[in-house]
């Protein structure tokens, strides 16, 4: 999923566009939809070593670029790639 989704961006608008942080949680994500998985953000805060209000952060900043959609599934957000922002 990194290295399709690192394709899809183009590396130039991949330095341009996203800080590192940002770009490893939509990988995360990118690999959890691969595999039918809804990752939530306290298991993203853990993979990442940030705390989870860092990674609501990041995701608003995400949902604002249009990168990422993020729907309330109580009790847990789910985060999902918008694919229309790839193209």
């Amino acid at each position: 999923a990194l290295f399709d989704f690192r394709n899809a961006l183009g590396i130039n608008n991949f330095s341009k566009n996203l800080s590192e942080t940002e770009f490893h949680l939509i990988a995360l994500v990118a690999e959890a939809q691969d595999n039918n998985y809804n990752i939530k953000l306290t298991e993203i805060s853990e993979k990442l070593n940030v705390t989870r209000s860092a990674i609501t952060q990041v995701t608003n900043k995400l949902v604002e670029k249009q990168y990422i959609e993020k729907y309330i599934s109580f009790p847990f957000f789910i985060i999902l790639i918008n694919h229309l922002a790839l193209k």
